[in-house]
């Protein structure tokens, strides 16, 4: 089996004109206007940066990181192609965050939870290195929201080889979220190929 590392570096190049970027083309503009014009912002797990142009457009500085070099490299082009100059970019895990403690208004983690093994670790991660009150935008794909849901999440899995790693239903992300340390402020469920939670909170 390929690991996650080595799938997402040989499909960085692809993503953006794959079915799997469509969803997040949709809620880049939705995703900025629920994290606001704040000061600093990072977009954690930010593949080729669909999300992070649109943050740049509202916040003063974005935090692009990312652990595939690959998708770094071509989010960074994007953001130069597009004239953007408050946006930095990292190399780094979202499950370990190089940050310091309390150094961003806003964390954006954007359809990222199902694909790692650690999806508490990310989200303590983001709690870490946000101020008191800041702002967690956290759409995410629950892929074991029923049955129907469950399967279509595996024949995809199969059919484009995406290295899910976790399965779980929208009250259970919501409580990855709460137990993160976090007061959950807005939800919805967003009907794309799968269900969608939109999820925004506060850290308290």
């Amino acid at each position: 089996m390929t690991a996650p590392s080595q799938f997402w570096s040989g499909f960085a190049a692809r993503y953006d004109g794959h079915v799997l970027s469509r969803d997040a083309i949709v809620l880049g503009p939705r995703i900025a206007a629920a994290v606001g014009p704040v000061a600093r912002v990072l977009d954690a797990g930010c593949g080729t940066g669909q999300v992070t142009v649109e943050l740049a457009r509202i916040a003063k500085q974005v935090d692009a990181a990312d652990f595939v070099q690959e998708m770094l490299a071509i989010a960074r082009r994007k953001a130069e192609s597009l004239g953007l100059t408050n946006v930095s970019f990292h190399q780094m895990p979202v499950e370990s965050l190089s940050f310091p403690d309390a150094s961003f208004d806003a964390v954006v983690l954007s359809n990222v939870l199902h694909l790692i093994d650690s999806p508490d670790k990310a989200l303590s991660e983001a709690r870490r290195v946000l101020k008191l009150q800041g702002k967690l935008v956290t759409p995410c794909y629950c892929h074991a929201q029923g049955l129907k849901t469950a399967l279509l999440s595996r024949l995809m899995a199969l059919l484009f080889g995406v290295p899910v790693r976790q399965r779980f239903g929208v009250n259970q992300l919501l409580a990855m979220v709460e137990s993160a340390g976090f007061k959950i402020t807005e939800r919805e469920v967003m009907r794309f190929k799968m269900p969608l939670a939109f999820v925004q909170a506060v850290a308290v």
